[in-house]
């Protein structure tokens, strides 16, 4: 199915880059609207996207009248229809008029319409679609201060959401190697995904525990250990490392756990670290940086975000160093 997702102004490359993930494909962004191919169940999913159209069909500002009068509207129509108008100031009603027209005993409703078609304009083009999805999780009722385990420094489970959906993870283990109170894995947990996390304080993991409690999520498992003591390998992991002037931050902890994570990394990591951390830094410990996105938090904080993945590179050299040696390769063959 063709797509139009109306994506979130707050972050419009952050909010094309989740739906992306999650479609595992590549849309094109028309203003704040990603015109992409995908089904509508995986819409649940998103944190960023406000609302989800089936697209009907496309025209030229000029033709878009005729294009109108030419659709087939009964195959869209249910009991009642609404149209709204984006980025133009071409009258809604008049639209309205035209569809009116093609419908036997049509009728309309502008607060709840059973049916609801938007026109998105941008620049020459329009794009008409049916509303087939809205975003009404209840990020609002989950943020920091409302759960039983508080902590200041939680980030809002909208972002959290949209770290996890960046893994580009479909289902299975996610692991948040500095999970502090958990936020990351009660939206991994509220998406079906089996969560682990890590930290090295019991407090902290304590409130961790009980707010997964609180969201009913069961079989995460959590663990009071080092993330930079790692034994396991993930395929995928997401999580917030700590920073700022009133964290307990080792000197090297950045350095250790890149090196560490490179080990036992099997394919995407979303990583959020302050904004003083550039890419190249990222690079040079042998990753693949897909993406990079800042964001402000207040005048003291910009946060970073990178979507990382082993590098090409490192992966042919883990093939060679596993494949058989010519000569072991011919013996083999001989037997």
């Amino acid at each position: 199915m063709r797509l139009l997702l109306l994506l979130s102004k707050q972050d419009l490359a952050l909010s094309q880059a989740e739906a992306e993930a999650v479609f595992r494909r590549k849309g094109k962004r028309i203003g704040n609207v990603l015109l992409i191919e995908g089904e509508m169940l995986q819409c649940r999913r998103l944190a960023y996207t406000k609302q989800a159209y089936r697209h009907l069909f496309e025209a030229t500002a000029q033709d878009l009248s005729k294009k109108i009068a030419r659709f087939s509207w009964r195959r869209v129509y249910r009991k009642s229809f609404a149209v709204r108008v984006h980025n133009s100031a071409v009258s809604e009603r008049e639209l309205a008029d035209i569809i009116w027209k093609r419908l036997s005993k049509p009728k309309v409703d502008l607060r709840q319409p059973e049916t609801l078609i938007a026109f998105f304009f941008a620049k020459k083009m329009v794009h008409a679609g049916k509303l087939v999805w809205e975003n009404d999780e209840w990020f609002e009722q989950r943020r920091p201060h409302l759960r039983p385990g508080h902590a200041p420094t939680s980030m809002h489970p909208r972002l959290a959401r949209a770290l996890v959906n960046l893994t580009g993870i479909r289902k299975g283990m996610l692991l948040d190697p500095f999970c502090g109170t958990g936020g990351i894995l009660v939206e991994a947990g509220l998406m079906g995904l089996r969560p682990v996390g890590y930290d090295t304080n019991r407090k902290i993991l304590a409130r961790c525990r009980a707010n997964l409690s609180h969201f009913r999520i069961k079989g995460c498992q959590l663990r009071l250990e080092d993330a930079r003591n790692m034994k396991r390998k993930y395929d995928w992991m997401a999580t917030d490392l700590p920073y700022g002037r009133n964290s307990p931050i080792p000197k090297r902890l950045y350095h250790e756990f890149l090196t560490i994570l490179k080990r036992f990394l099997r394919k995407q990591a979303v990583l959020m670290m302050p904004n003083t951390i550039p890419a190249a830094s990222i690079k040079a410990h042998g990753f693949q940086v897909l993406h990079v996105f800042d964001l402000y938090v207040h005048r003291n904080l910009t946060r970073r975000i990178f979507v990382v993945r082993i590098s090409a590179v490192r992966n042919r050299s883990r093939a060679g160093q596993n494949a058989p040696s010519g000569n072991s390769a011919a013996r083999s063959a001989s037997r």
